[in-house]
């Protein structure tokens, strides 16, 4: 008799544990593309949820995307086969946002659009001074694709990113055997040029520096050291190229937070052999696909992973506490 009320018990307990399980999973994984489907009216003035001086005007050129770094660049071969191979691509001006959209900006569509807030990552957002200067977390690619069009902007292409992230034209076509220009990693040191290192805590949060708190307020890293001027006492030349000393400015381009903090959704679908087939001009990636691209890598990320290069992917209909996303919008 001691057995069957045993059994019984273990059998309802085991019961509920998979129903927690399965509505755990259904949190991030749950069909959400009828909301591709629901129309927002864009906003009046969208200056007063992202200010004019925050787009910066990204000059369309030819660049080279995916890895093509050295052994060097990459000690521990950290790069994945979807990096590769390297390629051409042209890509038109656009514009594109200095910051991540932050939490402050992300509540008010909410409250003007009746959208459904996102669920308080376990980080408590609201519990500091800056919390509204975060960028938000826990919104699918339709959440994001929706706030775009709220305020008359989108979501960039991968291709886009890549080339705001490797600093836009101003450096379009730069093969060298550099961290920033091929790549690899932010920071790296070699027995020949201790001073090419360049600290990644000075430029990016990530899990050495932001693991246990999770993202910070936004423009507080730099996301790129490639010199904007001719001063020589604020760069290094390596490989022909001038390297900011750390803490000097912003990149050329003049984003923040490219690298860490959080990963951003771009407009694609994701598809691992995608760059063997690739159109040279404006690739908008694959025409299907079950997951939609996710770059920057973000808060909780390895120093390994945080290269220019690495491409990651998530469901469109998923929400995690270190995915947010950047807009770009047409000139």
């Amino acid at each position: 008799m001691k057995t069957i009320k045993y059994l019984i018990l273990m059998t309802t307990i085991m019961v509920v544990f998979l129903q927690c399980k399965k509505s755990d999973k259904a949190v991030n994984t749950e069909d959400c593309s009828s909301l591709s489907n629901v129309n927002v009216a864009p906003l009046a003035d969208p200056s007063t949820v992202i200010p004019s001086a925050d787009w910066l005007t990204v000059t369309g050129a030819t660049f080279t995307m995916g890895t093509f770094s050295s052994t060097r660049d990459d000690l521990k071969k950290s790069f994945m086969p979807d990096e590769l191979p390297a390629h051409d691509v042209t890509v038109n001006s656009f514009k594109i946002s200095k910051y991540q959209v932050t939490m402050g900006q992300y509540l008010k569509f909410c409250d003007a659009t009746g959208w459904p807030r996102p669920v308080e990552p376990t980080f408590k957002w609201g519990k500091t001074a800056d919390s509204l200067a975060r960028p938000i977390v826990n919104v699918s690619w339709y959440d994001a694709n929706a706030f775009a069009k709220w305020v008359g902007a989108r979501l960039p292409t991968e291709a886009e990113w890549e080339f705001a992230a490797r600093g836009g034209s101003y450096m379009p076509t730069a093969k060298l055997d550099t961290f920033y220009l091929s790549g690899g990693p932010y920071a790296y040191s070699s027995a020949i040029e201790k001073r090419a290192t360049i600290g990644l805590n000075e430029l990016a949060w990530y899990k050495d520096n932001a693991g246990t708190t999770g993202p910070q307020k936004v423009g507080t890293k730099e996301s790129g050291a490639v010199i904007k001027n001719d001063n020589a006492a604020l760069y290094t030349t390596i490989n022909g190229v001038k390297v900011y000393n750390n803490g000097t400015a912003d990149n050329r381009l003049g984003t923040f937070d490219m690298i860490g903090n959080v990963w951003e959704w771009c407009s694609d679908w994701y598809g691992k052999d995608y760059y063997q087939n690739s159109v040279k001009d404006n690739p908008l990636g694959p025409v299907s696909g079950s997951t939609r691209v996710i770059r920057g890598q973000a808060w909780n990320t390895f120093k390994e992973y945080c290269r220019i290069a690495n491409r990651g992917s998530f469901s469109p209909c998923s929400k995690y506490e270190y995915v947010g996303f950047r807009l770009v919008k047409d000139n």
